[in-house]
């Protein structure tokens, strides 16, 4: 919560057994230790590091460089010492050169010229750059240190680590530019959170808690913890416009960030080189920091991936839909519910109830209440089966209900959808006797095609009704 800092859960992956906690978990690590002499050195010394490895917790324990989600530090205390304004504009170019040291964005394409809000959503590096450069050394150190960097946030649980920082002594020029945009700098993950909490709660660093509250065996509290406010960083005006600039990266490329339809949500994702560990540039941290409600925050959430493999590794593509699932199910939990517009809830996927067994009176009420629409296939009044059934689909989709036992379904051909926008691949499924189920995060988004994986392969002859997944994606990456 970021607003008392109560921590609502933390989790390490991969995890070991607490039950077993000496047996290795990695599986690989496993296999090299039961080809080694136990009582060897080099078996004690591999254990020693594999046991050190698994029993860490990460968000407390690890440093990390955060990448671009420390923008969102970087614009907070600008805006506050009033060295930038919204206004201002500044230009990309690709890159930058600072001193003797060249500087280049994540993207090949020049963003061009932008202002604050525009270089956040596209998460610019050389314009966080240019910021970091009008705030100036010492002022970036002093809020760095404000925003609680340089210090144990103080939550409640062991072993917690604190950053390694390049001082002010030390600040050049170079240095300040690889530090705005979130290098340089190694901090813990629950330094970030709290960071950016004060960001968007308000401008107030609290201590983050574990314990709630302490109950006796009669389930009397006995012990409450109180929220710690340790300072205020920034006013709440800069925090009331942080919030309002990253709900806009939201909502301005819903498909690489934490996008989830009905919710006002706020994010920014990040991806740092591990230069100290591969000095090629190739091996990344990433990461993504989603809040909501976008106006006034109850949860946010930090999701650090270290080492993504694979062809994906942007923050927005490996950590922003983590983020997107546990934000799914965690707000309505909470009591947090999606408001649709009217051209989101005619846009909205439904689930596709059971009406087996249903009169068919009954059965077409229940599914015309969510927008869908009935096509009754027999003369009897009750319904046997169904097509589809818990399924996703498209809002005013079609269910194909049949209430003779001995019926036979009608069948169509599934159509090829490959290179499809939605509103095409809906249509056309739509023409068969099809419905959509729309996957992927980019599905949302403008240029988003359907790729080559859709659920049933085109040829293949199945039930009118049935649902076919899609994912669907845009071709370029949004942002780091």
């Amino acid at each position: 919560n970021p607003k008392t800092g109560q921590i609502y859960a933390m989790a390490t992956s991969d995890p070991y057994d607490p039950n077993e906690p000496a047996a290795i978990s990695d599986e690989k690590t496993a296999a090299e230790l039961a080809g080694l002499d136990e009582d060897s050195n080099d078996y004690k010394q591999k254990q020693l590091d594999a046991w050190s490895l698994q029993w860490k917790n990460k968000a407390v324990s690890e440093i990390y460089n955060p990448g671009s989600v420390f923008k969102v530090i970087t614009g907070a205390s600008a805006l506050e010492e009033k060295t930038i304004t919204l206004n201002d504009i500044f230009g990309c170019g690709t890159q930058i050169q600072v001193e003797d040291t060249t500087f280049h964005c994540w993207s090949f394409t020049d963003h061009g010229s932008q202002d604050f809000a525009q270089a956040m959503l596209n998460s610019c590096n050389p314009v966080f750059i240019q910021i970091g450069m009008k705030l100036g050394s010492e002022k970036f150190c002093q809020y760095y240190n404000a925003f609680g960097f340089n210090e144990l946030t103080g939550i409640d649980l062991p072993a917690e680590s604190n950053s390694i920082s390049m001082p002010l002594s030390n600040m050049g020029p170079v240095q300040l530019a690889s530090s705005s945009f979130g290098q340089t700098n190694k901090v813990t993950p629950i330094q970030m959170i709290t960071a950016y909490s004060a960001a968007i709660n308000g401008g107030y660093l609290v201590t983050p808690q574990v314990v709630n509250s302490i109950t006796d065996e009669n389930g009397n509290i006995v012990k409450k913890m109180d929220t710690v406010v340790r300072r205020q960083v920034i006013s709440e005006d800069t925090s009331a416009t942080m919030r309002e600039i990253l709900e806009g990266v939201v909502e301005g490329q819903p498909g690489s960030n934490c996008y989830i339809k009905g919710y006002r949500i706020g994010g920014k994702s990040g991806t740092s080189q591990k230069m100290d560990e591969d000095s090629t540039g190739q091996t990344y941290v990433s990461s993504y920091c989603a809040f909501a409600p976008a106006d006034d925050p109850e949860i946010v959430m930090l999701v650090m991936v270290d080492h993504p493999t694979g062809e994906k590794f942007y923050g927005s593509q490996v950590a922003a839909p983590i983020c997107v699932n546990v934000l799914s199910d965690v707000l309505p939990y909470v009591g947090i519910f999606p408001e649709y517009d009217e051209s989101e809830l005619a846009d909205l996927q439904v689930s596709v109830p059971s009406v087996q067994y249903y009169t068919v009176e009954e059965a077409k009420k229940t599914l015309e209440d969510l927008g869908l629409e009935v096509k009754v296939k027999g003369e009897g009044d009750t319904v046997v089966k169904q097509t589809p059934v818990a399924a996703k689909i498209e809002h005013g989709g079609s269910v194909v209900l049949y209430t003779e036992a001995n019926a036979k379904e009608e069948t169509v051909t599934v159509p090829e959808l490959k290179g499809l926008t939605k509103e095409q691949a809906r249509a056309t499924l739509d023409m068969y006797g099809l419905n959509l189920t729309a996957e992927g995060s980019g599905y949302e988004e403008e240029g988003a095609v359907a790729q080559s994986d859709q659920s049933v392969g085109a040829g293949q002859s199945v039930p009118m009704g049935t649902a076919v997944s899609v994912t669907f994606a845009v071709t370029s990456v949004g942002s780091q």
